[in-house]
C-alpha cells in the first residue's frame, strides 16, 4: 500500500520531463495515458491497472515506471 501511495505522490508532483527509450521513442515519465500531461488521471489509471489487470492498457511501460526502478509502480 505504501508503494501505491508513493506512486500517486510521485505522479502528482512530477514535472513530466520528456525522456527517450533505447529505440528512440519519446515519452514523459508518469504520463500513463499518453496525453502529454502528467495529472491525477494518470495516477488513477495506474492504480486501476493494479486492481483490474488486463482491463486498462498501458501503452508505454517506461512512462508507467514512475520512479525509474525498472518496474511499473
Amino acid at each position: 500500500m505504501r508503494k501505491l501511495i508513493l506512486a500517486i505522490c510521485l505522479l502528482a508532483c512530477s514535472a513530466g520531463s520528456a525522456q527517450y527509450v533505447p529505440n528512440g521513442t519519446r515519452f514523459i515519465r508518469g504520463d500513463i495515458d499518453n496525453d502529454t500531461q502528467v495529472c491525477l488521471g494518470d495516477s488513477i489509471r495506474l492504480l486501476y491497472s493494479f486492481f483490474y489487470p488486463g482491463r486498462v492498457e498501458i501503452e508505454c511501460a517506461d512512462a508507467a515506471d514512475v520512479n525509474d526502478d525498472g518496474r511499473i509502480d
